[in-house]
């Protein structure tokens, strides 16, 4: 569990986070794949909850921004993302887990989004 700042969050295979006050949290975050989530337990699931990505200029990586009309989350993440790596859903305690959804590649090796994973 995770509050406050905290410099250069590495992901590993399968990684999991959880933020308490995930409105507080400033550093940068890498290493987002497949089967990583991250928990924000202060960010209600319902209704008003949305999520966006906003790429940086630089195409180094960008911010994912998290609100549910109340309190409103920004990470920054490292690495080549768009909106399609990130699947919303809840946590199954009132607040919000956003995971990143598996991808299945096509018959020419493009990447085509499937199923985002249960919350």
């Amino acid at each position: 569990t995770a509050s406050g700042y905290l410099d250069g969050l590495q992901f590993g295979v399968g990684g999991h986070l959880d933020l308490d006050d995930a409105n507080c949290f400033t550093g940068s975050i890498s290493g987002w794949t497949v089967d990583d989530s991250i928990d924000f337990r202060n960010i209600k699931t319902g209704d008003n909850t949305s999520f966006a990505f906003a790429k940086d200029a630089d195409g180094t990586g960008g911010t994912l921004s998290l609100t549910d009309g109340q309190t409103v989350a920004k990470l920054h993440l490292l690495g080549h993302f768009t909106a399609a790596n990130f699947s919303m859903g809840s946590d199954g305690h009132g607040g919000t887990l956003i995971s990143n959804p598996e991808y299945i590649y096509g018959g020419a090796g493009e990447r085509v989004l499937a199923a985002p994973h249960a919350a």
